[in-house]
C-alpha cells in the first residue's frame, strides 16, 4: 500500500521544468499527499480494511507511455479510450493555457473525482431536501498532458494512476462515456433532417463505433439542443418564416392588425412552382388539421406530371376553414400562374367554403368532387338504415354502378333500378338523391366527368396520399411547425428527384416488341404513362375496329390520347400514330423555362414604391401607422408570431 503514496514514471520524453514550474509541482504534490492520506485512512476493523484493499485499482501501467501525441485532441482521445478499455471514464478536470514561462497543461481525472458539495440555494416553500445522489467518491486518479517544445506535440505524465473504486463492467449510462463527439453530433443533426428516427440514429452510431456508449436519451437531448440553437428564441411561426426566407420559398401571409398574429400563411417551393407552370391543367386540393399541435388546418395543393407522378404545389396554414380564408389562398395560388395557363380542372372534397372560393377566383375552372369522399359520406349516412349486411352491400354495389354510368341514358336507367330495388329504404334514397345526385351529379358521375379532360384524376387520393406520408413521418399529431417543415421539405426534395429521373427514363427508354411502324413517331417524345395507355387502346383496336360506337372514345375525352377506333384507322392506313393526336400534357418531359407571369415580367418595384409613398403622404396619422406596420411585415416577416 505504501508504494501507492508516491509514484513517478521515468519517461523517455524530456519534460524540462521551466521557471515558475517548481511551485506548481509542490502544490500538486501537496494536494496529492492529501488525497493519498484520505485514501489510506485507518480502517475501523479488519473487514473494512479488506474492503478498502479490494477497492483500490491500479491503472498506472495502462497510462504509462513515452509516445508523443501530435495534438491536444489526439492526447485527450487516447486517454479516454484507454480509460474505457479499463472500465473507467476519464474527464478533463482543468486546462491551463500556459504563458509567463509556463507550458500549456491539461489535467485529466476520473469522473468520480472530487466530493459532493451541497448547494446553498433552497427554493422557497421547499420543506424537505430533494432525494438526490452523487457518483463522486474522491477518486485520486490523475494524469497530466504537457505541451512539448517540438511543434504541437503533447506528452503524458501519470501523477497518480490508481482509483479508489472498482472498474465498471458496462459504461452505458455514464454521462461522460455517452457524450457525442462533434462528428457524431453532426451525424445526428444530418440524420434528423433526413427524417431518421432516434432509434435508427442510435443504431447507426453503434454500428460505426462498437465502443459507443450513447443512450437514447442522449440522442433526444442532442436533437432538442440543436433545435433550440436553431430557433434562437424565435417563436414557431417566426422560425418557419425564417426558414422559408433562407430557402428562397415563395411566401405570403396576412396578420391580425391589432395583435400582429399571423392568420394565414401560404408558401410554395421554387421547384414546385416550375412544375406548376409545366403542368397547370389539373390541381387537387385537400385539407387536414391532424398534423400539428395547434390544430391549424393545412390545405395542400398538388398537381400531376406527364409521368403520372404527384408534385406539391403549395401549402397553406389557414386560421379557420371559411370562404374568406380560402379566397385569400386561391388568390395567392393564381398569382403564381400565367393568365393563359390557369387550371382547367380542380378536384376537391365536398367542402362548400372551398368550392365557393374556387368558383370566384377560377370562374372558368371545372370543380370535380372526390368520388371516394362521396362514397364515404353515403356509407356514414345510409348504412344505419339497412338491417342486413347483404342488403347494404347490394345497395352500395348498385350505387357504384350508377356513379360509373358511361352516358346519361345509362345513368337514368341505373337510377331507375336503384329507386325500384330499394323503394323500401326511402330515407337512404332521399339522402343520395337530395345530398348528391340532384345538386352535384355533373361533378362526380362518369356520364358527365367523361366529357372533361381530367387525366384520370377524379378523387383527392393524391393529396390524401401526401397527407398520409406526412403523418407517417411525423409519427403523431402533436408536432410543431419546425418538425412539419423539416419533414415537408425532405418529402418535396425526394419528389423532385423522382420526377426528374422519370423524365429521363421516358426520353431514353424504348419498348421492345413494339410495332415500330405504328409507334415510331411517339418513341422518346411521349411519357411512359401515356405510352402504356396507348398500348392498351392499340390492343382494343383489333376488336373495336374503326367503329366509334363500341369504342366509346372515353380516353380521348378524359386523357387527350388516341382511342381504339382512331388507332385502328392508322393501322388500316398503314401510317404511324402522329404526335399531334396526343395532348401536350403527355409530351412535356422537362420543366418549363421562361417568364413566370406577365405581371412579374417587369422586375422593378419603383412605380409601386412611388404609389405607396403617395398614399402614405395622403393618410392621417392612424393610416400612416397601419401602412408602416404592413411594410415592416413585408420587410421582416419573422417579427410576427402566431
Amino acid at each position: 500500500m505504501l508504494e501507492l503514496k508516491k509514484r513517478r514514471l521515468d519517461m523517455d520524453v524530456e519534460w524540462g521544468k521551466e521557471d515558475g514550474e517548481e511551485d506548481c509541482e509542490e502544490t500538486d504534490q501537496s494536494n496529492l499527499d492529501d488525497r493519498i492520506v484520505k485514501l489510506h485512512q485507518p480502517a475501523n476493523n479488519l473487514d473494512d480494511k479488506e474492503d478498502e484493499l479490494h477497492q483500490i485499482f491500479d491503472c498506472t501501467s495502462a497510462f504509462s507511455t513515452s509516445e508523443a501525441f501530435c495534438s491536444k485532441e489526439a492526447f485527450i482521445t487516447w486517454a479516454k479510450e484507454v480509460g474505457k478499455e479499463n472500465g473507467f471514464v476519464v474527464i478533463i478536470k482543468a486546462s491551463e493555457p500556459g504563458g509567463a514561462g509556463k507550458k500549456p497543461r491539461l489535467r485529466l481525472a476520473c469522473e468520480r473525482s472530487g466530493n459532493y458539495r451541497q448547494s446553498k440555494y433552497k427554493p422557497k416553500g421547499q420543506m424537505h431536501r430533494k432525494s438526490t445522489g452523487t457518483k463522486k467518491c474522491g477518486c485520486p486518479f490523475e494524469i497530466h498532458g504537457v505541451k512539448l517544445a517540438k511543434d504541437d506535440e503533447w506528452g503524458v505524465k501519470v501523477v497518480f494512476g490508481s482509483h479508489n473504486h472498482l472498474p465498471t463492467a458496462q459504461l452505458e449510462g455514464h454521462s461522460f462515456a455517452g457524450r457525442l463527439s462533434e462528428k457524431e453530433k453532426t451525424m445526428v443533426f444530418d440524420m434528423s433532417k433526413s427524417m431518421a428516427k432516434p432509434k435508427d440514429i442510435l443504431e447507426t452510431l453503434k454500428q460505426l463505433d462498437e465502443k459507443n456508449m450513447t443512450t437514447m436519451k442522449t440522442i433526444y437531448n442532442a436533437r432538442q439542443r440543436y433545435k433550440l440553437i436553431e430557433e434562437a428564441g424565435r417563436t414557431q411561426i417566426q422560425q418557419l418564416m425564417k426558414q422559408l426566407d433562407e430557402c428562397k420559398y415563395v411566401e405570403w401571409h396576412r396578420s391580425n392588425e391589432s395583435t400582429g398574429c399571423v392568420r394565414d400563411l401560404f408558401w410554395a417551393h421554387p421547384a414546385g412552382i416550375e412544375l406548376l407552370h409545366a403542368f397547370p391543367s389539373v390541381l387537387i386540393m385537400d385539407g387536414t388539421s391532424k398534423n400539428n399541435r395547434y390544430r391549424l388546418p393545412l390545405l395542400e395543393i398538388v398537381g400531376v406530371t406527364s409521368i403520372d407522378l404527384t408534385f406539391s404545389v403549395a401549402f397553406v396554414y389557414i386560421e379557420v376553414e371559411l370562404e374568406d380564408n380560402y379566397i385569400w389562398a386561391m388568390e395567392k395560388l393564381r398569382s403564381l400562374m400565367s393568365f393563359d395557363r390557369l387550371p382547367s380542372v380542380v378536384v376537391t372534397a365536398c367542402d362548400l367554403e372551398l368550392m365557393n372560393a374556387i368558383r370566384k377566383v377560377f370562374p372558368n375552372t371545372t370543380n370535380l368532387l372526390c368520388r371516394w369522399h362521396i362514397s364515404k359520406a353515403v356509407l356514414d349516412n345510409c348504412k344505419k338504415f339497412f338491417e342486413r349486411k347483404e342488403k347494404w352491400e347490394a345497395f352500395m354495389s348498385t350505387w357504384s354502378v350508377l356513379v360509373f354510368s358511361s352516358d346519361e341514358y345509362e345513368y337514368q336507367r341505373h337510377l331507375s333500378i336503384l329507386e325500384t330495388d330499394y323503394h323500401t329504404y326511402p330515407r337512404a334514397l332521399k339522402y343520395v338523391r337530395d345530398a348528391w345526385l340532384s345538386r352535384y351529379k355533373e361533378s362526380f358521375v362518369a356520364a358527365w366527368t367523361n366529357k372533361i379532360m381530367h387525366f384520370g384524376n377524379v378523387t383527392t387520393n393524391r393529396a390524401e396520399g401526401a397527407h398520409a406520408k406526412l403523418k407517417k413521418h411525423l409519427g403523431c399529431s402533436q408536432g410543431d411547425f419546425d418538425t412539419s417543415w423539416n419533414i415537408i421539405i425532405s418529402l418535396i426534395e425526394l419528389q423532385h428527384v423522382e420526377i426528374k429521373a422519370s423524365f429521363r427514363k421516358s426520353l431514353i427508354l424504348v419498348e421492345h416488341n413494339l410495332n415500330q411502324t405504328l409507334f415510331k413517331d411517339l418513341n422518346g417524345l411521349v411519357s411512359r404513362s401515356a405510352f402504356d395507355m396507348i398500348l392498351k387502346e392499340a390492343e382494343r383496336a383489333n376488336q373495336v375496329g374503326i367503329d366509334k360506337l363500341p369504342c366509346g372514345c372515353v380516353i380521348r375525352g378524359t386523357h387527350g390520347l388516341p382511342c381504339a377506333h382512331e388507332i385502328a384507322e392508322f393501322i388500316k392506313e398503314g401510317r404511324p400514330i402522329p404526335l399531334s393526336v396526343v395532348h401536350p400534357h403527355w409530351t412535356k418531359l422537362d420543366l418549363m423555362k421562361g417568364k413566370v407571369n406577365e405581371v412579374c415580367s417587369e422586375l422593378t418595384i419603383v412605380p409601386e414604391l412611388e404609389a405607396i409613398f403617395r398614399r402614405f403622404t395622403a393618410c392621417d396619422e392612424a393610416g400612416k401607422l397601419a401602412l408602416k406596420r404592413r411594410l415592416r411585415e413585408l420587410g421582416d416577416p419573422t417579427m410576427f408570431h402566431i
